[in-house]
C-alpha cells in the first residue's frame, strides 16, 4: 500500500461559496444574515429547482438545506445533487428542527456530511461548517491507494475495482481514508464517529453501519470487516 499524501492547505469559512436552500423566508433569511459577513459568497432559494440551478451556475462549496420542502424534499435534493452534479468537494449539511433518529439517519444516507438541529448557536454553527470546510483540498496530489483486487483514487474521490470506477460522496470518502489509514486496525464505532462526523455524543452509530454498508457494496462484503463488539477495519493486503 502507497503512503498517504500529507493534508495541504484546507479550505477557510471566509473562501467559502455557500447556498443556502429554506423555503421558510424567516429561517433562510435569518441563515443569509448570520453567514453573509462570514463567507465569500451566500445565496438563498426556496425550493430544489432553484438550487440545481445555482449549483450548476455557481458551484457553491457547501449547501445547507432543510430536509422538509415542498415538492421534491431535503434528502431528494440531497441524492440528485450527489448523482448528478458528480461534485465530490461540495459540503451538504442539513439543518433543520426535523431531530427524530430516523430523519437523521435518512439525511446521512441521502448523502449529507452533517445534520445540524436547530435551534443552534451562531458560534456553535460556526464551528461546524468551519469542521465541514476543513478537509477540503486536504488531497491534491494524484495518488492511488492499491490493494489486492481494488484501489483507491485519492484526487478524485473513487474506488476502482475490477467492475470500474466508483465515485463516493465526502463522508464515505472520507470514512474509507480513515479505515485506510491503518489497515487492520480496528476503529470503534464511537472513534469513526468522532473523527468523521466530530461529535461521538449526537450521532447515532447506525449512521456508521449505513455508510459501511454502502461502501461494502461498493469494494465488496469481505473488504471491510466488522470485528464484534469493537469495530470496524480494513484488511490489509
Amino acid at each position: 500500500m502507497q503512503a498517504l499524501p500529507k493534508a495541504s492547505c484546507a479550505m477557510k469559512l471566509s473562501e467559502a461559496k455557500v447556498l443556502i436552500v429554506d423555503e421558510v423566508q424567516e429561517s433562510r433569511e435569518a441563515l443569509l444574515q448570520q453567514l453573509s459577513p462570514l463567507v465569500k459568497a451566500c445565496w438563498g432559494c426556496t425550493n430544489s429547482e432553484e438550487a440545481m440551478k445555482i449549483c450548476i451556475e455557481h458551484c457553491p462549496h457547501l449547501v445547507l438545506m432543510d430536509i422538509s420542502l415542498s415538492g421534491i424534499d431535503g434528502t431528494e435534493l440531497c441524492m440528485d445533487i450527489r448523482e448528478n452534479l458528480k461534485i465530490p468537494e461540495l459540503a451538504i449539511a442539513f439543518i433543520t428542527d426535523r431531530k427524530e433518529n430516523y430523519s437523521i439517519i435518512a439525511g446521512y444516507e441521502a448523502g449529507a456530511d452533517d445534520y445540524i438541529v436547530k435551534p443552534v448557536h451562531p458560534k456553535l454553527l460556526q464551528r461546524r461548517l468551519s469542521a465541514l470546510l476543513k478537509r477540503f483540498n486536504s488531497y491534491q496530489t494524484s495518488q492511488v491507494i492499491e490493494f489486492d483486487d481494488w484501489a483507491v483514487d485519492i484526487h478524485g474521490h473513487r474506488v476502482i475495482t475490477k467492475k470500474g470506477a466508483n465515485d463516493l460522496v465526502k463522508k464515505e470518502f472520507e470514512l474509507l481514508m480513515l479505515l485506510c489509514k491503518e489497515p487492520g486496525h480496528i476503529y470503534s464505532r464511537d472513534e469513526i464517529l468522532q473523527q468523521i462526523w466530530q461529535d461521538a455524543a449526537s450521532n447515532s452509530s447506525r449512521i456508521v453501519d449505513a455508510h459501511i454498508k454502502k461502501l461494502r457494496r461498493i469494494i465488496g462484503d469481505r473488504k471491510i470487516k466488522t470485528v464484534r463488539g469493537v469495530g470496524y477495519q480494513i484488511k490489509a493486503n
